[in-house]
C-alpha cells in the first residue's frame, strides 16, 4: 500500500502575508490585504487593486461576484473586477443568502435593526424579516414572513437544504417566531401556534407539535402549545419556559410536556409571565418583568418554586419595566423612563 504522501505531493507556489480574508470566485483569487502605512485595507482581485477601504466583512462565495462591506456602513459590489454599485447605510452579512442575494441591515435605533435581501442581479432590496441562526458548521436563515427555512454549509460554502412550511401552517396568524436552538441535529423552531423539529441534517419535518395544549393564563388557556420563549437545557435534554402562570418542560427525547400551573402563587404576588420576552434565564432560575403591575418575579425552575418578588411602589419607576438582566448576583431592571433599577443579591446566609 501506498502512503499518503508518494501519492500526491503539494509545494509552497508562494505565501504572502497581511491578509485580513479572502475568497475565491470565478474570475480568480480575491483578498483583502492589511495596508501598512495607512489605516485602510486593500481590495485585490488577482493582485490588481480595487478598492482601499475601512475593512468589515466579505461575502463568500458568490460566483463571479465580490462583495465587500467597510466600517462606514458602505456596501461595495464588484463583477469582472469593476464596480456595480456601492450601497450607503447598511451592514453586511459574511453569509450570501443564495447565490446571488446577500442580507443587509439596517440600523433604525439602538438594537434596532431592519433586515434586507439584495438581489446583485437584478440590482433590488426586498426589505425582508430574516434572521440567521449558527451552530456548528451550519448558519440557519429563518425568512419570517415566507416560512422559509435554509440551511448554509460553512465548510462547503452552499446551501444544503430549504424547508418551506408555509403548506404546514394552519391559520392566517400563524407563523414563525424565532429559533429556539439544535439538539442532537434537530433545529427547534416556534411558530404562532406550534412548535417544529428539522433535521438539520436533510431539512425534513420530524416533529409539529400542537399538543398536549394546556398553557394557563388569566382569562382561560391556549388551545395549542407553542412554546414562543421555550429556552434550551442541552444537559437534561429539555425544552423549558414560564409563559403566563404556566411552567413547563418539554421532554425532547419522548416530546412529552409536563407543567406546573400557578395561578393562585401568580395573582398572590401580582406577577403574571409574559409570552415573550422581558425575561432572563440564568441556570436553573428564571427572572422575568410583569409590566402591567409592575412586579419582578424570580422562579427556581429545580424546586418548581417562585424564590424571590418584588413590586415597585407606585411612582418608584418612570413608565413601565422594559428589560432584565442578571450579571455576578444584581438584577439589573430598566423602566422606559430611562432609570436602572438595581438590586444585589444578599450571599451572606
Amino acid at each position: 500500500m501506498k502512503k499518503v504522501d508518494e501519492i500526491v505531493k503539494y509545494h509552497i507556489a508562494y505565501n504572502e502575508q497581511g491578509i485580513l480574508d479572502f475568497c475565491l470566485i470565478q474570475e480568480g483569487l480575491v483578498t483583502v490585504k492589511k495596508q501598512q502605512q495607512e489605516d485602510l485595507a486593500v481590495l485585490e482581485l488577482n493582485g490588481i487593486e480595487l478598492l482601499k477601504f475601512h475593512f468589515q466583512s466579505l461575502v463568500k462565495p458568490l460566483a463571479n461576484h465580490i462583495v465587500v462591506s467597510d466600517v462606514d456602513n458602505t456596501v461595495y459590489v464588484y463583477q469582472y473586477g469593476k464596480l456595480l454599485k456601492s450601497i450607503h447605510g447598511y451592514s453586511l452579512s459574511e453569509i450570501p443568502y443564495s447565490q446571488t442575494e446577500v442580507v443587509l441591515s439596517q440600523r433604525i435605533s439602538r438594537g434596532v435593526y431592519k433586515k434586507s435581501v439584495y438581489n446583485i442581479v437584478e440590482d433590488e432590496i426586498k426589505e425582508a424579516a430574516i434572521s440567521d441562526f449558527r451552530h456548528g458548521d451550519n448558519s440557519f436563515f429563518i425568512n419570517y414572513e415566507a416560512s422559509l427555512i435554509k440551511s448554509f454549509s460553512l465548510i462547503h460554502n452552499k446551501i444544503e437544504w430549504e424547508l418551506d412550511i408555509s403548506d404546514s401552517l394552519q391559520k392566517e396568524d400563524d407563523r414563525i417566531i424565532r429559533v429556539i436552538g439544535v439538539f442532537e441535529k434537530i433545529l427547534w423552531i416556534s411558530s404562532t401556534k406550534a412548535l417544529w423539529a428539522i433535521d438539520t441534517v436533510t431539512g425534513s419535518l420530524h416533529y409539529e407539535i400542537r399538543n398536549p395544549h394546556i398553557i394557563q393564563y388569566q382569562s382561560g388557556r391556549f388551545d395549542y402549545f407553542r412554546g414562543q420563549d421555550a429556552q434550551l437545557d442541552v444537559d437534561r435534554g429539555l425544552l423549558y419556559g414560564f409563559e403566563h402562570e404556566t411552567y413547563y418542560e418539554l421532554d425532547l427525547q419522548t416530546c412529552t410536556l409536563t407543567y406546573w400551573v400557578y395561578t393562585v402563587e401568580c395573582k398572590a404576588i401580582t406577577a403574571f409571565a409574559p409570552h415573550l420576552y422581558k425575561k432572563s434565564y440564568k441556570e436553573d432560575l428564571i427572572y422575568y418583568l410583569d409590566n402591567i403591575y409592575g412586579t419582578v418575579a424570580v422562579f427556581n425552575r429545580h424546586d418548581k418554586a417562585f424564590e424571590w418578588h418584588y413590586a415597585f411602589p407606585e411612582g418608584s419607576c418612570n413608565g413601565i419595566l422594559n428589560d432584565i438582566q442578571v450579571f455576578n448576583n444584581k438584577l439589573y431592571v430598566l423602566d422606559n423612563g430611562g432609570t436602572l433599577h438595581i438590586f444585589e443579591k444578599d450571599t451572606t446566609g
